[in-house]
Order: C-alpha cells, then structure tokens, then sequence
C-alpha cells in the first residue's frame, strides 16, 4: 500500500539576497505529522528551541534557511539552495 506524501507548506522567498524567508513551522510540522522533537531535530534545533519558534519567537535566518530545504517543495529547496551557493556579492561598508 502506498504512502501519501504530505503536502508541504507555502514558503515565500521574501528577500533572496538576505535568505529572508516567511515559513509557517507548525503548519509543515503538522502537514509532516512529526512531533515536534522530530521535526525540529532535522534542522538541528530543540525540542524546547522548537516549540518557542512555534509560538511566535523569532526564528533565526539560518533555522528559516534550513526549514525551507528540509520540508519546502523541491522548488523551493532548490532556490535556496542555488541561493546560498551563489557567489558572495562584495560587501560594502557604509
């Protein structure tokens, strides 16, 4: 019997040149149907780090970063991925 995969979560690349990322986590959680230990252990976070991320706390560009290829569409993995592997633009300092 075959398996359903679940449907992934809307992740909107807001800035591509920050990695800003909008990702619902307790939406994919809850469309991956893992536990938050589970989910969360994926990109290297807490249980309890999880679940303050999941009631409103700021979650860290790099956590986002890591949400939208673990548990975005394959598109939208891969243009984030493409976009951390881009080369790096010269900063200026002001």
């Amino acid at each position: 019997m075959a398996t359903k995969k679940p449907k992934a979560p809307k992740v909107e690349l807001l800035d591509p040149e920050t990695s800003m990322t909008a990702f619902d986590s307790k939406a994919a959680r809850d469309a991956s149907g893992l536990n938050q230990s589970l989910f969360w252990k994926r990109v290297f976070v807490t249980q309890s780090g999880g679940s303050r991320y999941e009631n409103e706390r700021n979650v860290p560009r790099s956590v986002r970063a890591l949400l939208v290829i673990a548990y975005g569409t394959d598109e939208q993995a891969k243009a984030m991925f493409d976009h951390l592997r881009a080369p790096a633009k010269e900063v200026v300092e002001v």
